[in-house]
């Protein structure tokens, strides 16, 4: 797998866990979610700079 089908996996992923924690959120409003969206989040930002740095290879 090329490092660009590896970054929009990752980020897919991430997209199912911040969706994950919202769903949470909304459905019990005292349960604290917050791990699920900070994960979502970080997961989201990983895949990007994923995305980025294989971009910038092949440019060269």
């Amino acid at each position: 797998m090329n490092k660009r089908k590896i970054g929009i996996g990752i980020m897919i992923f991430a997209i199912f866990i911040i969706g994950i924690g919202i769903g949470l959120k909304f459905s019990n409003s005292q349960m604290n979610t917050n791990m699920f969206t900070i994960g979502g989040l970080i997961l989201n930002a990983i895949g990007l700079l994923i995305l980025v740095t294989a971009n910038k290879r092949t440019d060269k």
